[in-house]
């Protein structure tokens, strides 16, 4: 997909005019539009139809200033390795990639859309048809009935409530959300295992980037199948403050999620409160949303949030990730 802003300004051809649905399952009607060549690096891709999207619609988008979305309909005229602990991307046309000792071979299927999809296994259970999605800033997300079925199988054991709304898909539109959250300590590609993996419920089955994230993974569209090395140095790290922050119609910045039980919780941070301060960014004098985006990406321990209540006092609080626990 490329941005409104992008079609302006370089005016390729509409050929058709359709629907998308979004991953908070929000709906848009879009333009489809035929790119003669897009370049990687110098690799050249021809002929490429693309749909035309608002990236403005969504704070978080509009904050990252992104003008596309390069999906699987592009991808599979090539081989790709994607190494996140080395930012690198490498363009592949041989037939067989070079295969390491301590890599997995694992198959996919594609949909219409070219999606990858893989099966997973959660201790003895096995979970089917799970979309590969590097565009997902999730982790582990499974529909309500599979991860209900993983609880009746005792896969899943403790389980959190997240409560809020949430506002991740490219149309823009905040949605309720009720979320169960677990971490599992025994999912395998293959034989590849891999613990402490925060996974949550959702509206797909799919594999997010935090995942992702720990392999140097090689998809090899001749032979439908993933490359699936660990990374050398992962830091596997499931504390959480708690809560989400989110931009409002009013311009201003509000906690827009609580997770039940975490440090966030137990410190009386509410939904719904507006956000004056969070460390050194200021929300009323001169930070932006953009700013707390940047702030996000971070790696902090600690935080002091200055809030205001329903009440309207101001209410400071002061705290450090922390694993999820009922106690």
């Amino acid at each position: 997909s490329i941005s409104k802003k992008l079609q302006k300004s370089l005016n390729f051809k509409v050929i058709t005019t359709g629907n998308i649905v979004d991953s908070d399952n929000n709906k848009t009607s879009v333009n489809y539009v035929k790119v003669d060549t897009t370049y990687i690096g110098t690799i050249p891709f021809i002929n490429q139809t693309a749909f035309v999207a608002d990236f403005e619609a969504n704070p978080i988008l509009k904050c990252l200033e992104i003008d596309g979305i390069i999906g699987s309909n592009l991808m599979r005229f090539c081989n790709w390795e994607i190494d996140y602990q080395n930012k690198q991307i490498t363009l592949i046309n041989i037939a067989n990639p070079i295969i390491k000792s301590n890599s997995e071979i694992v198959p996919f299927k594609t949909d219409r859309q070219y999606n990858i999809l893989v099966d997973l296994k959660i201790g003895e259970a096995t979970v089917k048809n799970m979309k590969v999605d590097y565009g997902s800033n999730q982790i582990i997300s499974f529909p309500k009935n599979i991860f209900n079925t993983l609880k009746e199988k005792e896969e899943i054991k403790e389980v959190y409530i997240e409560t809020g709304k949430k506002r991740s898909g490219i149309v823009g539109k905040a949605i309720n959300l009720n979320r169960e959250i677990t971490v599992l300590d025994s999912l395998k590609f293959q034989n590849l295992k891999f613990s402490n993996v925060q996974a949550h419920t959702g509206s797909s089955a799919l594999i997010g980037k935090d995942v992702l994230s720990r392999m140097v993974i090689t998809i090899n569209w001749k032979d439908l199948t993933l490359i699936m090395q660990p990374a050398d140095s992962v830091q596997i790290d499931n504390r959480t403050f708690g809560f989400t922050l989110g931009y409002s119609d009013d311009n201003k910045v509000h906690v827009q999620s609580v997770i039940e039980s975490s440090t966030a919780s137990k410190k009386g941070v509410k939904l719904g409160m507006q956000v004056l301060k969070l460390d050194s960014l200021n929300f009323v004098e001169k930070h932006t949303f953009c700013d707390f985006v940047d702030f996000a990406n971070q790696q902090r321990n600690d935080v002091n949030l200055e809030l205001l209540d329903d009440s309207g006092n101001i209410k400071e609080v002061y705290f450090k990730k922390e694993e999820l626990s009922k106690k």
